[in-house]
């Protein structure tokens, strides 16, 4: 021990010495460590994240599995609260099996509406989850079985604490929900938010309640057995292990399928583990794959920052050449003066890992704090944990080992004769140069390969972003009502919705207005049902194709800018005491009447003895995302089909963010207690839609500059050292009458040609990954030609210059001063 804390004072000692060379190590890898202590971060939240809850390894969620599935959800599909009491009552896998169900609720604290996010969750959900309340309780067992008896809430800590200040008192207060009084009981444990990272919930109310906080078709298909509503979680029996009860779902799905073919032919089940589905399943290899990528390139970014502290620790190691060898001459050990150096560079890795450590924590808050408005309700846990933690000490010390062990190998083996001579010949110099070289060629592979991904995540973005989205998005704003949480029936609500269009209509800049009940580019995309043509067998939904509907008001697509391609527009004719009819888009047109000219053709509903007949064709737009391929939508007349839950378009004659607040005030006066939410111009909405590629690309993008600024800082480094180790050469060769401009080209061609040789193999290492990305780009081949040649000359480039002022002062050399040397 008394030897370890020698070393240790011997290297602080030798390190206070060179201020310089430990500020640039320990500085660049701060900046390797923390850009992957952040993406780690990130990462672990997301995918590797453990929820606060009593054995969460015992924990898994139930799907419905469809494999034809297409939707927004894929193949793992949510379930029908009938299929869910089926598999919780007749399985004998589970200890516990609830479900929960999303919603938006309007919260009256105060005088000032609140929209919130509440769940609807089953008996048994707080003890299949094994934890306790951080004050009050939980819901009681009775308190999930009468239907519409149980108005009892509890909150979560974040909501608590934000609008309460964290007062135990609230136990027992009233609070308004949906225009309805709720008792609060009590308050979720800290750090709980939820099994889904997407939706963190403010308040859980009994699914009893579902009555009073469900609206639109959420409401009306609840007990509908083809309803796929619900998320559903369970808890494994003692013993029972994931595959035994798989086998137990599966076979329990394919009876309901015989027995309810309509409802659930097709249809399978599957389980997950939990912390698989903290996102959801058709997402998750998305972000993972994203995920792998970001960690690639942030630990090419690692490895070049180790190479140039390797090259650092190699020219200190020659400054220091002669001290090694008198201390290898008078008697010590070699393994003692191995293990001196690498304390020196243990030193600077866990520098360069704390200081990292504290740049990605700030990194990590301006990351999130850049997240869109469809993340506002989710609260991953960003925690340093253990994992984090010791990721940083892992890396810490794996660059103190692998990239301080070579050069303390090298230092500790000179030739002792010529080290004490103090003359450093060709030979020695020769053999420290082919390390020396081998580091600029893996620097700049590395960095090219970095520069590759990054540019070619760059184009794919600048391609979506090209992508028209069927809308004219740069003249629209749109916020959003639900007059569900108000309690209104179809009668107040179409009038409520008139009343709406008049005022808006009404406000100044304000071109036109409309109403829809979905918003372009949300997460779902809208409420999905069975289009079945009357041609076919009306009664077989097999005969149908699910797609989206949208009840749009009049003027909608004439504010939204979406061609009509034939027929007509809705008029005020279309009543709901008129002709159902409907508008489809051009993919659905084609799908559902092949060959056939769609106009006055018609079709019905699953489960609906109504005809619409079709009137008019619009033309495709983006639904979900901006890069999903045409997919079949259904218009359908707002005052034949009610909705409550509904967004309001704004055409702008000038900017319409300036709108937006305006038409808010204005419309408040007509309800008072109606929340208007979700406020937002449809350039900010597109925008959104691609904040996952262009954080991604962003990240690549500085991650890559960092890589090249890096190596070529590299390059530098180990030619300036070369060209100050040639000054005995250089200098006889310009005494016999070299010119500067044959010198300048001899230092140049000995740097250019190992660039050359790192972007040859750079551009193989790129070609093996690039085939890895090709799932993750958009209009873009994973061996882009123009971004291998636009990247390669950037970074020729910088290398170039990187290279040119060494080669510029070799020649500045003295011949008469070399040779008075000699």
């Amino acid at each position: 021990m008394e030897t370890l804390f020698q070393d240790l004072r011997y290297a602080l000692r030798s390190l206070w010495k060179s201020p310089g060379l430990a500020s640039v190590a320990v500085v660049s890898l701060a900046l390797g460590i923390g850009a992957n202590t952040t993406i780690f971060t990130l990462i672990n939240a997301v995918l590797l994240h453990s929820l606060p809850v009593a054995e969460p390894e015992r924990l898994v969620a139930l799907y419905t599995y469809d494999e034809k599935g297409d939707g927004p959800l894929g193949a793992y599909l949510t379930t029908s609260y009938l299929n869910f009491e089926d598999f919780r009552d007749k399985t004998s896998v589970f200890s516990h099996l609830a479900a929960f169900q999303i919603a938006q609720l309007s919260a009256l604290i105060g005088d000032e509406p609140e929209q919130v996010l509440g769940e609807a969750v089953s008996e048994s959900y707080w003890e299949l989850l094994g934890i306790r309340p951080a004050v009050g309780r939980f819901f009681a067992r009775d308190e999930n079985h009468d239907l519409g008896r149980s108005p009892v809430v509890v909150l979560s800590y974040s909501f608590w604490n934000r609008r309460f200040g964290g007062d135990p008192g609230v136990i027992g207060r009233t609070m308004t929900i949906n225009a309805q009084p709720f008792h609060v009981i009590g308050v979720a444990p800290r750090g709980f938010t939820g099994t889904y990272l997407l939706n963190t919930p403010d308040l859980w109310v009994p699914m009893t309640m579902h009555e009073q906080i469900l609206s639109g078709p959420f409401k009306t298909f609840f007990k509908e057995r083809r309803a796929l509503l619900l998320w559903v979680i369970g808890r494994l029996k003692p013993g029972v292990t994931v595959a035994q009860a798989q086998s137990a779902v599966q076979a329990l799905a394919g009876n309901l399928a015989q027995q309810f073919p309509d409802a659930n032919g097709g249809l399978s089940a599957v389980l997950l583990p939990l912390t698989q589905s903290y996102v959801q399943p058709a997402r998750r290899g998305t972000f993972a794959a994203g995920g792998i990528v970001l960690m690639v390139v942030v630990g090419l970014v690692l490895l070049i920052a180790c190479a140039n502290v390797a090259h650092l620790l190699m020219i200190r190691a020659e400054r220091r050449r002669r001290e090694i060898t008198v201390r290898l001459a008078i008697g010590v050990g070699r393994a003692r003066l191995i293990r001196q150096l690498m304390t020196e560079g243990l030193l600077l890795a866990l520098a360069g890992g704390a200081l990292g450590l504290l740049l990605a924590r700030w990194c990590r808050d301006l990351l999130w704090g850049m997240r869109p408005p469809f993340l506002a309700q989710a609260h991953p846990n960003l925690s340093f944990d253990a994992s984090v933690l010791g990721l940083t000490l892992a890396l810490s010390l794996a660059t103190a080992l692998v990239f301080g062990l070579v050069p303390a190998l090298r230092a500790s083996n000179p030739d002792l004769a010529t080290a004490l001579r103090g003359r450093t010949e060709i030979p020695g110099v020769n053999r420290i140069w082919s390390s020396r070289s081998l580091l600029v060629v893996f620097q700049i592979a590395v960095s090219l390969v970095a520069l590759i991904i990054s540019g070619l995540f760059i184009h794919s973005l600048r391609q979506a972003q090209a992508i028209d989205p069927g809308f004219a998005a740069d003249r629209l704003a749109v916020l959003a009502y639900n007059l569900g949480t108000q309690g209104y029936d179809p009668e107040r609500g179409q009038q409520f919705h008139r009343r709406v269009l008049d005022a808006a209509r009404a406000v100044p800049g304000v071109r036109s207005a409309a109403l829809a009940s979905t918003r372009p580019l949300s997460q779902f995309g809208g409420f999905q049902r069975t289009v079945i043509p009357a041609t076919k067998n009306t009664a077989d939904p097999k005969a149908g194709t699910f797609i989206t509907t949208d009840s749009v008001s009049t003027d909608y697509f004439s504010t939204l800018g979406i061609p009509i391609r034939e027929g007509r527009d809705f008029t005020g004719a279309d009543r709901a005491d008129s002709r159902r009819v409907a508008i489809v888009n051009e993919t659905a047109a084609r799908q559902l009447w092949p060959g056939l000219d769609p106009i006055g053709q018609r079709f019905t509903l699953f489960r609906s003895n109504l005809f619409f007949e079709v009137v008019g064709v619009a033309r495709d737009s983006k639904y979900v995302t901006i890069t999903e391929n045409p997919t079949p939508y259904v218009y359908l007349p707002l005052e034949q089909n009610y909705s409550e839950n509904v967004h309001l378009y704004l055409s702008s004659a000038g900017r319409p963010a300036q709108l937006l607040e305006t038409v808010r005030r204005s419309l408040r006066p007509l309800d008072p207690g109606l929340p208007f939410t979700d406020l937002a111009t449809l350039s900010q909405v597109l925008a959104d839609s691609l904040w996952a590629p262009r954080l991604g690309a962003l990240l690549l993008g500085l991650f890559g500059i960092l890589a090249l600024l890096m190596a070529a800082v590299g390059s530098y480094g180990v030619l300036s050292y070369s060209v100050s180790q040639r000054n005995r050469e250089i200098g006889i060769r310009m005494a016999l009458g070299a010119m500067p401009g044959s010198v300048v080209r001899l230092v140049l061609r000995q740097g250019m040609t190992l660039v050359g040789v790192g972007i040859l193999v750079g551009w193989l290492a790129a070609g093996f990954f690039a085939r890895f990305l090709e799932q993750l780009l958009f209009g873009v081949k994973g061996f882009d030609p123009l971004t291998f040649f636009f990247t390669t000359l950037v970074l020729g480039g910088i290398a170039l210059l990187a290279n040119l002022i060494p080669a510029s002062r070799a020649t500045a050399v003295d011949p008469l001063g070399v040779l008075n040397s000699e």
